[in-house]
């Protein structure tokens, strides 16, 4: 057996190879484009205008010199704000910052009136009481406050040394002397820090 694999071998061995030709010395290989020719795309026609939606009227009072609005559920009848005056604003914290509110009295208000101010930071809210007649003495003004027009009552404090500085939310609610609710009014205060 095995003298026989020996023999196929060696006839095997023996025999000459065919030959293999000559070997390429390049392979030609195919040209990369220098530039690939994308077709267009069509595209829809741009618009020549956009439409903007109507925005609703926002009931703000924007031809005071400080903008305000009333409250919702108020009577605005009562006592109509013509014009608001924050100074200086923006406010600066520690320091003077006087209110002035400018209108027409429909009702009388006597001792016992008061008005509400609410100062409120988000989550942060200061709430004070003071008397409408003891107001009225910055202004030369005494109670009653009788029906009338071109009223003007204006009240000058400094802000309190622990006020955030920031962009108040501020409400003004004025009562009378039975605590009804005559007029309510809300606007911004901008508070800052001393320079």
């Amino acid at each position: 057996m095995y003298s026989y694999l020996i023999t196929i071998f060696s006839c095997v061995a023996s025999s000459p190879l065919p030959p293999l030709g000559s070997l390429p010395t390049a392979i030609p290989l195919p040209a990369i484009p220098t530039s690939i020719q994308i077709p267009p795309i069509p595209l829809p026609p741009l618009p020549t205008s956009i439409p903007i939606p109507t925005l609703p009227k926002l009931p703000w009072v924007i031809n005071s010199t400080h903008p305000f609005k009333y409250c919702p559920n108020t009577n605005n009848d009562t006592i109509q704000v013509s014009n608001i005056t924050i100074s200086p604003s923006p406010s600066i914290i520690g320091q003077n910052t006087t209110f002035e509110i400018h209108g027409n009295i429909g009702t009388n208000l006597t001792e016992g009136s008061t008005v509400n101010v609410n100062i409120a930071l988000g989550f942060i809210s200061f709430n004070y009481t003071l008397d409408l007649c003891n107001l009225l003495n910055y202004v030369n003004l005494t109670c009653p406050l009788t029906i009338g027009a071109n009223k003007t009552i204006s009240y000058t404090s400094p802000l309190p040394k622990m006020l955030p500085v920031g962009y108040y939310d501020l409400q003004v609610e004025v009562n009378n002397a039975t605590g009804f609710p005559v007029s309510c009014i809300e606007t911004h205060l901008n508070i800052t820090a001393k320079k």
